[in-house]
């Protein structure tokens, strides 16, 4: 995690990450899941790094039972979701940042019913050994922006306000 103009680490930043179980349903969905399943809150280091454990996400259909369903149906569109995992990421002085990252092998990555897979938001998840409780490694440097250099640049955001 650094400032994206200076490069510097940024330390203290708040890590908020969650993502549905294999089933493909969030624990608010799943009676057998205790609540905050596959949710967490990190906080970078010093250095800017962050680690934590996780699944690897899977494809899962959205309810089709409602409007989102409703249009798609009229649409001629599956319900998948490509396999992704949400971060919202703050801390002071910098805007937040609100993404997904999503799994670049996953079968829906091309056709992904929300239209929010991107080029930039696809991520390998590598093989790993010498962890037992891993099978799979994901590295991944966010890069954020300064209220000021958000303001100055464009980059609008909650804690930015438009240039008048």
């Amino acid at each position: 995690m650094a400032d994206y103009k200076t490069g510097v680490p940024v330390a203290g930043a708040e890590l908020d990450v969650w993502h549905t179980a294999p089933n493909g349903l969030y624990e608010q969905q799943d009676l057998d899941q205790v609540d905050s399943n596959l949710r967490g809150r990190f906080t970078s280091s010093k250095d800017g790094r962050y680690s934590f454990y996780c699944l690897r996400p899977t494809s899962y259909p959205i309810p089709i039972d409602g409007p989102a369903g409703r249009l798609l149906k009229l649409l001629d569109r599956h319900p998948m979701r490509s396999g992704h995992i949400h971060f919202v990421i703050k801390t002071p002085g910098h805007k937040s940042v609100i993404t997904q990252l999503f799994d670049r092998n996953d079968t829906h990555v091309a056709d992904d019913a929300a239209f929010a897979t991107k080029q930039d938001l696809l991520v390998e998840f590598v093989p790993m050994s010498g962890d037992l409780q891993a099978r799979f490694e994901l590295l991944y440097d966010f890069w954020l922006a300064t209220v000021d250099d958000a303001n100055e640049n464009s980059l609008l955001g909650k804690e930015a306000t438009p240039k008048s």
